[in-house]
């Protein structure tokens, strides 16, 4: 286009007419659509598996998701029955905790001799009626040395004797 214009300045316009009848601009505009034609075709070669392999990624990508979401679900689920099992478990166990210490307390408690319960440390845990009325002690008992609360004394020597709980508790 710029050879016929510049052909047209020079040469006149006859000279400009007689280039373009001869159609080197139509052929020169063909062999640039013939390669933009050519590259549209094979950039169209290279997309079509490019979208396919996006549109597999994606569809694994999708199923991936999925199964960690289903399976954080079912772990989520799963700790959750855990968890209430093990709470039902220990709430049944409380429940029958607290009736066999009912019964032992009562057991005990209608005991006609003197009961004192210690824990480990030789604590006082529990004493019936008859031991408060021996001791002197109440419920403040609870709580103290057992050799606080319960003086044993030798008949003949009067001297203090070690309580017995301090061998039973060694063993």
């Amino acid at each position: 286009l710029r050879r016929i214009l510049a052909l047209r300045d020079s040469s006149g316009s006859d000279a400009a007419r007689v280039a373009l009848l001869e159609h080197r601009g139509l052929r020169a505009m063909d062999a640039v659509r013939a390669t933009v034609k050519e590259m549209i075709q094979t950039e169209e070669a290279l997309l079509a598996p490019r979208t396919q392999r996006a549109h597999s990624s994606l569809k694994q990508a999708t199923l991936t998701n999925l199964v960690a979401t289903l399976t954080g679900v079912a772990v989520a689920c799963l700790a959750y029955f855990l968890f209430w099992r093990d709470a039902r478990a220990r709430a049944r166990a409380s429940a029958v905790l607290h009736d066999h210490r009912k019964w032992l307390r009562a057991t005990l408690a209608s005991i006609g001799d003197a009961v004192v319960a210690t824990d480990r440390q030789a604590r006082v845990t529990f004493m019936n009626k008859v031991a408060h009325d021996l001791t002197g002690w109440g419920e403040d008992a609870v709580g103290r040395e057992v050799s606080e609360v319960f003086r044993i004394i030798n008949e003949t020597t009067r001297e203090p004797v070690e309580a017995p709980t301090a061998r039973v508790l060694a063993l």
